[in-house]
């Protein structure tokens, strides 16, 4: 694995983004580092491990790099430092967005054959029940607020 002083030798980080401080491998001083990769992250290869740009960042920054790092505006493309963070699976999972999936495009949230509305939300592998509502506004709200509750800075409501 590669150290933050090594790092910071070879790269100079620019507004999210890490450059070349000198020729490596072909690729010319000044060049941004990695490739975008299909899962949506930048990635760069150095030696023969390839490693998550924003992961890389948080190293250079930190001196360390945790199990996990958190996008905190859920945008995996905005790697700025200020928008990184340490954190456990269950907090970046509290922090993901909407599944393309999700019918209604609000979490915590599923529509009953009744009409009505269920809210529940996961802590600590369990499925707490927020109740039952007329509409997906009021279900919403019961949502945030119990989000914001148990998750704190993690929460993402939308």
């Amino acid at each position: 694995m590669i150290s933050q002083p090594e790092l910071i030798d070879l790269f100079e980080y620019k507004e999210g983004n890490l450059y070349r401080r000198r020729s490596i491998a072909g690729w010319p001083s000044g060049h941004k580092a990695g490739c975008l990769h299909r899962s949506g992250y930048v990635q760069v290869r150095l030696g023969n491990v390839c490693y998550q740009l924003h992961r890389l960042i948080f190293l250079y920054h930190k001196g360390y790099l945790p199990t996990y790092v958190d996008h905190m505006d859920g945008d995996i493309s905005n790697n700025r430092i200020e928008n990184l963070r340490e954190c456990t699976v269950a907090q970046n999972n509290r922090n993901a967005r909407v599944k393309k999936t999700n019918k209604l495009g609000v979490k915590g949230i599923r529509q009953l054959t009744s009409g009505t509305y269920e809210a529940r939300i996961w802590k600590d592998g369990k499925r707490i029940n927020l109740g039952y509502f007329p509409t997906l506004a009021e279900a919403k709200e019961a949502y945030e607020i119990n989000a914001r509750e148990i998750f704190g800075e993690f929460a993402r409501i939308a």
